[in-house]
């Protein structure tokens, strides 16, 4: 049975214009466009007050925008990161295939006399030609080049760009693919671009900068700080420095003094799972940092940054569960389960042996993972391997507590007890079906099942004794549409309770947090 019991809702905490700004370009027209992958989304903003103009997103073809450029005739190409392919802007506004790259393809550049570059990173290190308007196939012109990332051409008719992964940035000969380095001793470059006087500039997205570079000798001089996250630049037609930062999902721009200025909103972006640690605090993760947040006021408390490639850091972590006075983090982009400690920053355990792993959770000394590939909900002890606790079509949501186990299978929208007291249940047990693409799951202080229901888009509380449920919250802003053939959840909407029975989701349409407060939450015990 289904009653309605809808609690107060509130926004605890407004997030970012985008979920993660990547790409920024300005148009031959002077507008300013700027993509975000993981919300396959491109905008077109006033350069001026960062209005919004308009937006091109799936019903557009555009599918994990990365990166942009203008072709010669002024026609917009873009990178499918996830998809492997170069687009373009056709006649009618909707997008058309340019070539197939293969997935990763990420940095692009035309040449002063129209040819285009494309590379790919993080799933592959390869720099190809691409010819738009020919049959043939792209050219490889180098690979092993150490992650090169944005790019641009300089008056010298090379290619210059950062390499990611060994903290350099070079110009290379993109007809015999000789690469020169022009400076190095930077942390994690991330993009390059010209101003309109012909100096380069790079950013370095883990330090937080954007510098200077004497292509002469190497030297960089500091211009901005646009802080961690910064991920591209662009300048207008005035040499004024615009930077898109992938963590804030935000786009600002860089004034003379070296001060930014806000053309969006910035703070949490791609919000998906959620926590409470055990100092009471929220903890998200979104993607590309494990953000700390007060649980009564949602003040910003820390952010931990996490860096493609980089072993010190959370490997992009997309769920996030309490273990005691550490953290359990997983990704499906990284295919990592993480155990995290937070007072150190230092990674106890990494394990990279999972079937893409859409969600993780704690339960006593054992770690009980939800594999996408492996269909399987499997339990770890240590270092020993995974054993399958049981199968399932699209394992997503997960609660442990007090010796019970939940797994939610989205596909088919049953729930399941696999563990009752800290006893493995012979069969598992379904508590609830029929439910519409469920996500992320909690148990709250009175045993009941907290769920996200995204296909609804609603709260639902379940009483796994009898199968009841209620709705707590209807409209929520959940279901960010991800890229085929990618996990089904993309970012999965979570939920958290933490002892006073207030509930936090993550809402990953907006990047926002919501508080929901049950009636049946006794007023004056806890604040709300």
């Amino acid at each position: 049975a289904q009653a309605q019991s809808l609690a107060e809702g509130r926004t605890l905490l407004s997030g970012a214009a985008l979920p993660g700004a990547n790409g920024v370009r300005f148009s031959p027209a002077g507008e300013l466009y700027v993509t975000s992958a993981v919300g396959s989304r491109i905008e077109v903003r006033d350069p001026e007050s960062g209005r919004l103009l308009r937006s091109l997103g799936q019903a557009q073809g555009v599918f994990g925008a990365d990166d942009l450029d203008f072709g010669t005739d002024g026609r917009l190409y873009w990178s499918a990161f996830f998809t492997g392919e170069v687009m373009r802007m056709n006649a009618d506004g909707g997008s058309e295939l340019v070539a197939r790259v293969g997935p990763g393809v990420n940095a692009m550049s035309f040449s002063a006399d129209g040819r285009l570059f494309v590379t790919r990173v993080f799933l592959a290190d390869e720099l190809y030609e691409v010819f738009p308007d020919s049959d043939k196939p792209p050219r490889l012109v180098a690979k092993g080049l150490g992650g090169l990332n944005a790019m641009d051409f300089g008056a010298d008719g090379k290619l210059y760009g950062p390499l990611w992964f060994k903290g350099q940035v070079a110009r290379i000969d993109v007809d015999s693919g000789e690469l020169e380095v022009v400076a190095a001793g930077l942390d994690t470059p991330a993009a390059v671009k010209f101003s309109p006087e012909g100096v380069l500039h790079v950013i370095d997205q883990h330090q937080g900068t954007v510098l200077a570079v004497n292509t002469d000798d190497g030297s960089t001089t500091l211009v901005a700080r646009p802080g961690l996250g910064a991920d591209n630049l662009d300048f207008d037609a005035q040499g004024r420095l615009y930077i898109s930062n992938a963590h804030e999902g935000s786009l600002s721009r860089a004034l003379p003094n070296g001060m930014l200025q806000a053309l969006t909103a910035t703070g949490l972006a791609m919000p998906a799972g959620v926590a409470v640690n055990a100092e009471g605090e929220l903890v998200v993760a979104a993607a590309q940092s494990l953000r700390r947040y007060d649980a009564t006021t949602g003040a910003e408390l820390a952010v931990h940054h996490a860096s493609i490639g980089d072993p010190r850091a959370v490997a992009t972590p997309l769920s996030v569960a309490a273990a005691g006075d550490r953290l359990l983090v997983s990704s499906w982009f990284s295919n990592t389960v993480q155990l995290w400690d937070p007072a150190s920053g230092a990674i106890l355990a990494s394990y990279r042996d999972y079937q893409v792993p859409l969600n993780a959770v704690a339960m006593g000394d054992a770690i009980i993972v939800a594999e996408l590939v492996g269909h399987r909900i499997s339990r770890r002890v240590g270092d020993g391997a995974p054993e399958t606790l049981m199968p399932m079509k699209v394992p997503a949501g997960l609660a442990a507590a007090n010796g019970d186990l939940y797994a939610a299978d989205w596909l088919v929208g049953t729930i399941y007890q696999l563990y009752a007291d800290g006893v493995r249940l012979d069969a598992p047990s379904p508590v609830a079906s029929g439910l519409k693409f469920p996500e992320g799951m909690a148990i709250d202080p009175q045993g009941r099942l907290l769920v996200v229901e995204t296909g609804s888009q609603s709260l639902l509380r379940i009483d796994p004794r009898d199968g009841s449920r209620e709705t707590l919250a209807e409209g929520l802003k959940v279901g960010l549409k991800g890229v085929p053939g990618y996990p089904p959840t993309w970012l999965m909407s979570s939920v958290a309770v933490d002892g006073c029975g207030r509930i936090t989701v993550t809402q990953d349409l907006d990047n926002s947090l919501l508080r929901v407060v049950p009636i049946t939450v006794v007023a004056g015990v806890c604040a709300q």
